[in-house]
């Protein structure tokens, strides 16, 4: 298993050079075309009234970056993304629904989310966030609300990215966490929303591990 691994941590990192269009963070979705697919990248929109912090999140892209074997922490990039697109996997009426990426590799990697009652090892009280080889947490999909189309959770709450010193790096990264109801969003973090850029979904290499049977059509952001 661990050669496994170690054989699929090459493609990981899939950080992106090209400048970003940022998402507009006042009258979200007023502007939007939408469209559907089965592929889709994960844009940073601040929320109405959030502000932002140093250096800016806004129009930035949900990526991970390798810290253990099988194991990418969930940050955001600068750059617009070419590469793999996330999707949605299985449905609630399947018993399981869960966002995944293949990386480029033969293996499904799960967006994870702790729940309300697991905690980041490092910085108390805060629930971080993975993209990890295997399923991801049950319950994430791309949800519809009356303005907007975004990333869910695994249950209600909301997301947002902080700037975080990550000692396996031994860099200053800017980390995505969730907020459960209750709980404030900490020190140099800022609440944000996912939105779905549309992607194209690339077919599975030949012997891959995964499958894409159980792939979603969900609604999407048509880039400009």
């Amino acid at each position: 298993m661990v050669a496994m691994l170690a054989s699929i941590i090459a493609p990981l990192s899939f950080l992106a050079l090209a400048s970003a269009s940022p998402v507009p963070a006042s009258s979200p979705g007023s502007a939007w075309k939408l469209s559907k697919s089965t592929g889709f990248h994960l844009q940073v929109q601040l929320r109405p009234g959030s502000g932002d912090i140093e250096p800016s999140v806004s129009g930035k892209y949900l990526i991970g970056t390798h810290v253990g074997a099988g194991q990418n922490l969930a940050i955001i990039s600068s750059g617009n993304p070419d590469g793999p697109a996330y999707y949605v996997n299985g449905t609630e009426a399947q018993g399981w629904v869960d966002v995944l990426n293949d990386l480029g590799t033969a293996y499904p990697w799960g967006l994870v989310v702790q729940d309300a009652n697991t905690f980041d090892p490092v910085y108390e009280g805060e629930h971080g966030a993975n993209i990890n080889v295997g399923g991801g947490s049950n319950g994430i999909k791309i949800e519809r609300t009356d303005s907007l189309v975004r990333l869910g959770g695994i249950s209600v709450g909301s997301y947002a990215v902080c700037n975080r010193f990550i000692g396996y790096a031994r860099a200053d990264m800017q980390v995505v966490r969730y907020i459960y109801p209750g709980e404030s969003v900490g020190e140099d973090c800022v609440a944000v929303d996912f939105i779905p850029k549309c992607a194209t979904l690339a077919p599975l290499p030949e012997g891959s591990q995964a499958t894409h049977d159980f792939v979603q059509e969900v609604e999407c952001v048509i880039s400009s």
